[in-house]
């Protein structure tokens, strides 16, 4: 940057910025006598009383190092300590009503221009970043997060929009500068596919891969979700569709689902789920390259949340954009937490709900048994161990060995979730369909920043500037962006193919 430039620009910012000092000179002398008057015999040269002296006080104006003192001063005379009672001169009422007025008149005008002055350049934080981006490039819709990787931004008073705290280091340029190559990847290969529409139809079992079946699921018929999906496996997921959508775009996905069990027979404080409420469900997509589907990840993104009608099965629709390799899966949003946690009250208050999971499942000597005996079960478990071990020895066929372990084997839970009668939400059909048509808008901006057809310079310093405009969001022309310009052309004598080095 030519230091010519620099200085005469910071002298410019320096006389254009209002000043603690530009009070009016005839009020601040009004103010001045009264303190002159009736403070400074306690607080002057001779006497500082509390370690307070006002007779350096400027009688012409405001100064900035002088700030405090003057706000004291305003302070004292609003809370009438000032002067005090025991003072030989005092203010009449109407003589401190005014100096107050004109007082905070003068330091409420000083303290803006003051914040004025403040005014300090700023980068954008990283929700402002990525929202201008999308804005720029038309993706508002897009599901893919490139600053998702950027640190945290700092705060200040809870605000991280504050210049003094927005700073910028080596590593997080890197991180935005790899975040716009993530952008502008993403709008290079919408401007240029032109993918074919495709529907897929998806029937139960929708995925195997959950390691507690429900006992309730019926192949070929409809498939269950039972829990929150802050439960470790607690989304419907399309194992057929592993990878995801093949190619970026707006879908129309159809469920056919209903609601069981809503009105359940348990005690409400055991499942908390109230009654009154609808089942809801919901339809999140997430990244298949991010891992398990059937588990939270950070590329969650919620597409829409509905009510379950009760008993019947309904087709609940709905149009949602989708990135390449993001697939579509089902939750329970309003369901119950962590049924395995609940499982021990269950036993315990509902136990001829529960029959067959006790008798097949369940030992007197554990404490889900509703005939536990904590004075006898330590006897009967080591007998029932020692019994394990003989058998074993003895090669022949023994009980399932472990006590925990015989309550949370798949067989087991599969036995517990038949005969559990908690709420959930009953899925028979699965539908998507797209891509489908794209915005026209967006469709003509990304094909005019990433042209199908071969460009010229010419060709590029014109889409540069369409660009330019756009993105400074103000006219512009190519004499402005010319450095941009002649980067552009370094870029293709270095052999960079022209929509590269665009």
């Amino acid at each position: 940057m030519n230091s010519a430039w620099l200085k005469h620009f910071l002298v410019a910012v320096a006389v254009s910025l209002p000043s603690f000092a530009n009070s009016q000179t005839p009020e601040v002398k009004d103010v001045s006598k009264f303190v002159n008057k009736y403070c400074v015999s306690c607080h002057g040269s001779t006497a500082q009383e509390a370690d307070r002296r006002f007779d350096d006080l400027s009688s012409t104006k405001l100064l900035p190092e002088q700030r405090e003192k003057w706000h004291e001063i305003l302070d004292r005379l609003n809370l009438g300590d000032m002067p005090p009672e025991d003072a030989k001169l005092q203010p009449t009422d109407q003589e401190r009503i005014a100096i107050t007025g004109v007082l905070t008149k003068l330091l409420t005008t000083a303290d803006r221009a003051n914040r004025k002055q403040q005014t300090v350049f700023r980068r954008l934080n990283r929700t402002e970043y990525d929202a201008s981006i999308r804005h720029v490039l038309g993706l508002e819709e897009m599901l893919e997060d490139p600053t998702a990787d950027f640190t945290p931004d700092e705060t200040s008073d809870h605000f991280q929009n504050v210049g003094d705290t927005l700073i910028l280091s080596d590593f997080l340029l890197t991180r935005y500068l790899e975040a716009s190559g993530q952008y502008l990847r993403h709008v290079r290969e919408l401007a240029s596919s032109s993918p074919r529409r495709q529907a897929w139809k998806f029937t139960a079992p929708f995925c195997r891969n959950m390691p507690n079946p429900d006992g309730l699921d019926r192949d070929g018929q409809y498939q269950h979700i039972r829990e929150n999906a802050t439960f470790r496996f607690g989304y419907l997921w399309l194992q057929k569709l592993r990878r995801g959508v093949p190619a970026s775009g707006n879908y129309r996905i159809r469920v056919k689902a209903s609601a069981i069990n809503r009105n359940y027979p348990y005690k409400e404080r055991i499942i908390r789920v109230p009654r009154e409420d609808p089942l809801q469900m919901s339809i999140v997509a997430g990244d298949t390259r991010a891992g398990d589907m059937a588990t939270n990840n950070s590329t969650d993104r919620v597409l829409g949340v509905m009510d379950v009608a009760d008993d019947r099965a309904r087709w609940y629709e709905i149009t949602a954009w989708l990135d390449k390799h993001y697939q579509p899966r089902l939750g329970y949003p309003n369901g119950p937490v962590k049924i395995k946690y609940m499982r021990h009250q269950l036993m315990k208050h509902h136990r001829q709900l529960f029959a067959g999971f006790i008798r097949d499942r369940v030992h007197i000597f554990h404490d889900m048994h509703p005939d536990y005996d904590a004075k006898t079960a330590p006897t009967l478990a080591k007998e029932f161990l020692a019994e394990q071990d003989r058998l074993r020895a003895a090669g022949k066929p023994n009980d399932v060995f472990g006590i925990s372990h015989r309550l949370n084997t798949a067989e087991a839970w599969s036995q517990f979730y038949e005969e559990y009668q908690g709420p959930r939400i009953r899925v028979f059909e699965i539908e998507i369909e797209g891509p489908l048509v794209t915005a026209k808008d967006n469709q003509a901006l990304w094909t005019s920043l990433f042209p199908a057809e071969k460009i010229s310079v010419t060709d590029a310093s014109q889409l540069l500037g369409e660009f330019a405009t756009r993105a400074y969001r103000r006219p512009t022309n190519l004499k402005r962006i010319q450095s941009i310009i002649d980067l552009y052309r370094k870029q293709v004598a270095a052999k960079a193919a022209p929509l590269d080095a665009l």
